[in-house]
Formats: structure tokens, C-alpha cells, sequence
């Protein structure tokens, strides 16, 4: 990701204070009871085309008056691939230009709304394009550029299936931030919401990191940097991979924070090194996979409960090893945001796990297969534990 400038200029204006590694400790862990099972209740396949990859990043699930559907964004070829939810079918791509009138550049996320508003992003222009199913562009946004004010860390927004672009309101919300760990950093300073305006034509950040962020050194990287979230109909949940609690923010503007962390966790410890020092990549993907995280949080509303991905530490964990194998455990939360239970999956099992949403079915999570023709997806639900 791009550096904010600020981060450059950090070391040759203020001394460096050491700070010892810090432990984000959960006090929370023993004072509720497990009272929900996660039971599987079937598998979802769609199977791709040649110029398809089973390693998205992007997918969306959504409810039309003809049924519902999955949609998922092709980077490969640039398009927007749409499948039947119920038959499981192929139904349409919608291809977009690059260049042009109606360039988008390359697309790295969407929200399908209608027919006549699909917002599409570009990452590498930092550009959010409000299209038609024909592919014509109707607006466009530019929503980060590296500003003046070095005060304040702008978030550059990184669109995927865990922290999307989203309807707010009135408004469309997207997530994100700039690499780099400062000690410039403050409890309001560093915004991770980019909230557009689509009425005024304005852009507002929103929602800063917890804390323990501005206290300790975090990597600068994906691994705990990039807030996931989701939208129910009057708030914004965002689950911050650092913080055993999720915040939600409300449409007047009001921010929260409620207890979502897991049993099994009891304290995630920062990253042992100074803050505005540079970071080898290797050591920091290390440290992440011996060390607790949170990922997605994700709004069931034909349940009406709240679900968010915990990721254990791997035991004797190898530095060759390849891929993501920390254990997945899926955490419940009821409509006010109340702890109700949790449930580890398997582990024999190949988890994408930031590739996850939520139907009339349940909570759908994707797995990878040797069948490399095939996105495919468990299905689970949380039920009360009549034990």
C-alpha cells in the first residue's frame, strides 16, 4: 500500500520514544457463558470459467425481487461475474473498460445497488465510479489523495469481501488506511472510514482506531491495520483485528463500543519494536501468525444476529509454511450486540476465510478445494444449545 507522506518526515522532526511490547488484554473472557452451537447445514458451489480464479477477494451477496444473487469481481479480465443463489447458476458478466470515457481503470470492488447505480473502485487511482449495467461510467469520485495537512493520517480505502463498499444512508462508506507505524499518531487523528456524500458531493473520515493503537506498534501492515466491517440499517460495526470489542457508529453520529472477543483468546501483544522504524515483512507476518487477531463482523439480518471471525495463534508455528493456517473461530452476537456463543471450525479444513457472507441459509464461509473449477462455500448456523 502507499505510504503517507507523513510517515517519512516522522523521524526528523521528533525523538524516538521506546516503548516495551504491549498486551491488549481480554478482562471479558470468562464472564459469559457458551450458549450457541454452529452447526453445518450444507455446502454452495458456482462453478467458474476459464478466466476465473477461485482465489477472489471480492464477493456480494444480495437480495433482488427476482431472487438472490451472488456476485463477485474477476480482476483478471475486469469484470463483474453475477450467479443465481438459488440454482447456483450462471447468469451474466458485465465487462468494464479501462481507459476511456468510460475507464474505470482496474476494479478491485463493487456495489450493486440497481440496474442504474453500480459503484465500482479503483484502487490505484483511489476512485470510486458510479456506473450502469451497460458499463457506462455516470459519476466518479476521488476519494484520497495524499494531503497537505500531515496532521491528519487519511485512510486510503482497500475495498474486499471483508471491509466493502457499502450503502449508508444517503451516503456510500468505504474502509481502509495507510501503511507505516508513527508515533505522530493520536486517538483522533488517524481515520479509518471514507464516508461520501453522494447528495453534496462531499467527503467526511470517520471512526479512529482504538487506543491501543496509538500506544503500540502494530505492524504498519494488513494484518492488523485493516479494519472489517459491516452495515445493519441504522449503524456501522467495525472490527478492528487488535481490539476484543467492536464499534458501532450510528447514522446521527454516535459512537459505541460492545464486548465481541472470544473465550479463547486472552490477550493479543503488539509488535516488539519502536514505532516509526521500518518493519521487515517476514518478521511481521510471523509475529502475526503466533499472535491472536479478529477479522470479518458481519450483520445477519434474516436472523437478526451479528457474527465476527476470531484467528487463534498457530502452535509451533513454521516460517516456510505457506498460507494462513490460524484456527477460525466464528463468534455470535444477538441484535443489541450481546455476547451469546462461539464455535471453533475444523481445522482440517482450507478456510478463505476473509471470503465470507451471510444468506437466508445462514453464515456462508468459503473453502478451498482441489476442485479449482469450483467456488465453494460451507454453510453454517448458530442454534441455541438445548443441553
Amino acid at each position: 500500500m502507499k505510504l503517507h507522506s507523513l510517515t517519512f518526515a516522522l523521524s526528523a522532526l521528533i525523538f524516538i520514544s521506546c516503548k516495551d511490547q504491549g498486551n491488549v488484554v481480554n478482562k471479558m473472557k470468562d464472564k459469559y457463558k457458551n450458549n450457541y452451537v454452529f452447526v453445518h447445514t450444507g455446502i454452495k458451489e458456482f462453478v467458474l470459467d476459464d478466466e476465473t480464479s477461485y482465489l477472489l477477494t471480492y464477493i456480494q451477496h444480495i437480495d433482488k425481487d427476482t431472487g438472490p444473487s451472488v456476485l463477485f469481481v474477476n480482476e483478471f479480465n475486469n469484470s463483474v461475474y453475477f450467479y443465481d443463489y438459488e440454482t447456483t447458476n450462471f447468469i451474466r458478466k458485465i465487462d468494464y473498460d479501462k481507459e476511456g470515457s468510460n475507464g474505470v481503470h482496474n476494479i478491485q470492488g463493487i456495489l450493486y445497488l440497481n440496474e442504474d447505480s453500480i459503484f465500482v473502485y479503483s484502487y490505484n487511482i483511489h476512485t470510486l465510479f458510479l456506473t450502469n449495467s451497460k458499463s457506462k461510467v455516470l459519476n466518479k469520485y476521488k476519494i484520497y489523495e495524499i494531503p497537505d495537512d500531515i496532521s491528519i493520517i487519511y485512510p486510503a480505502s482497500y475495498v474486499q469481501t471483508g471491509t466493502p463498499i457499502k450503502r449508508f444512508g444517503k451516503k456510500i462508506v468505504l474502509f481502509g488506511f495507510v501503511s507505516g507505524e508513527t508515533s505522530h499518531e493520536t486517538l483522533d487523528n488517524r481515520p479509518t472510514c471514507t464516508m461520501v456524500d453522494l447528495e453534496n458531493n462531499s467527503i467526511s473520515y470517520l471512526i479512529n482506531y482504538p487506543e491501543q493503537y496509538s500506544q503500540f506498534n502494530w505492524g504498519g501492515g494488513f494484518v492488523y491495520r485493516l479494519p472489517y466491517y459491516d452495515v445493519d440499517d441504522t449503524s456501522i460495526i467495525v472490527s478492528f483485528p487488535a481490539d476484543h470489542n467492536v464499534i458501532k457508529y450510528s447514522l446521527e453520529g454516535s459512537q459505541n463500543k460492545f464486548y465481541a472477543g472470544s473465550s479463547s483468546i486472552s490477550k493479543i501483544s503488539s509488535f516488539p519494536q519502536d514505532k516509526d522504524m521500518p518493519i521487515d515483512s517476514d518478521k511481521e507476518w510471523n509475529w502475526y501468525m503466533e499472535n491472536p487477531s479478529y477479522q470479518n463482523v458481519l450483520y445477519d439480518k434474516y436472523q437478526n444476529l451479528y457474527y465476527r471471525i476470531a484467528r487463534l495463534p498457530v502452535k509451533d508455528y513454521e516460517p516456510t509454511a505457506i498460507g494462513n493456517k490460524k484456527t477460525i473461530v466464528i463468534i455470535a452476537l444477538d441484535s443489541q450486540l450481546n455476547y451469546l456463543g462461539e464455535a471453533t471450525l475444523p481445522d482440517h479444513i482450507q478456510w478463505q476465510s476473509t471470503n465470507c457472507f451471510v444468506s437466508k441459509d445462514g453464515f456462508n464461509i468459503q473453502v478451498i478445494t482441489d476442485d479449482e473449477d469450483k467456488l465453494t462455500f460451507h454453510q453454517y448456523k448458530f442454534k441455541e444449545n438445548e443441553n
